[in-house]
């Protein structure tokens, strides 16, 4: 193969153009400019297919190339509307959760009642549901007015299992801890014996009614002891003067 120089004095081999002369910039810009052609066609293609299959037919040109473009802001809208949906049904299941477990001496009216506890519990809850906490109510109130009984409860965490416009499923996990007072001859006063914290995990069902979240029912999962619904029966405290710490099954008895 020949080799001569070229007219600015480099040496060029037959059939090629040196790095810097005309025919090179000429050939890197003509594929430059096939390039472009190509993804501009393709850029158009995705514009006109999204004009004919995502926007408004009976709209006017010019708003339906408007919806176009607002496509993608719509479905970051969506996802955070969803997430806004997940935040709201765990907050309401962690209220009920929280306040169908929480009571104690405090809450106590002249009558032995708990009036606000179970006006706060009501709030959360179905008509439906309230027939059956009502049910268990009494029960709870004779086992703070008899024996000085106190529950209390602390969340671990909360899921959404399933959620949809008018009901959801959550998931709560806590442990649930209860205490009587110590009346033993050593016990200072105030003083109280705590029962060993229960874990749990509950199914809470929640529906939507008058826009709003309530609860309409809730349950242990599968394989749990505790009977959410069950406050404790006053005979499952020990004897106040009684120095004995609680036994296993006193202390299954508070969660229940």
């Amino acid at each position: 193969m020949a080799v001569h120089p070229a007219d600015d004095g480099e040496l060029v081999v037959d059939g090629t153009s040196s790095p810097g002369s005309p025919g090179s910039a000429t050939s890197t810009l003509t594929i430059l400019t096939a390039v472009f052609a190509v993804v501009a066609v393709v850029c158009l293609g995705v514009l006109a297919y999204r004009f004919v299959a995502d926007t408004d037919g009976s709209s006017s040109a010019l708003d339906r190339v408007g919806q176009v473009f607002s496509g993608s802001d719509d479905a970051a809208g969506a996802a955070g509307d969803d997430q806004a949906l997940r935040d709201e049904v765990m907050s309401q299941a962690n209220q009920f959760v929280l306040r169908v477990n929480t009571y104690g001496p405090e809450d106590l009216d002249e009558d032995n009642k708990l009036p606000t506890y179970a006006d706060g519990v009501r709030e959360v809850i179905t008509s439906k549901f309230a027939v059956s906490f009502d049910e268990n109510l009494t029960l709870a109130e004779q086992s703070v007015s008899q024996a000085g009984y106190a529950r209390g409860v602390e969340l671990y965490g909360t899921g959404v299992e399933s959620v949809d416009e008018d009901s959801a499923t959550v998931l709560v996990g806590g442990v649930i801890t209860g205490s009587y007072p110590d009346s033993s001859a050593q016990a200072e006063d105030g003083a109280r014996v705590e029962y060993e914290p229960q874990p749990f995990r509950f199914t809470v069902q929640l529906v939507r009614t008058d826009d709003a979240w309530l609860v309409d029912d809730f349950a242990p999962l599968t394989g749990e002891i505790i009977d959410p619904e069950a406050p404790l029966d006053p005979s499952d405290v020990p004897d106040p003067s009684s120095t004995d710490e609680p036994t296993t099954d006193e202390q299954q008895g508070s969660g229940s």
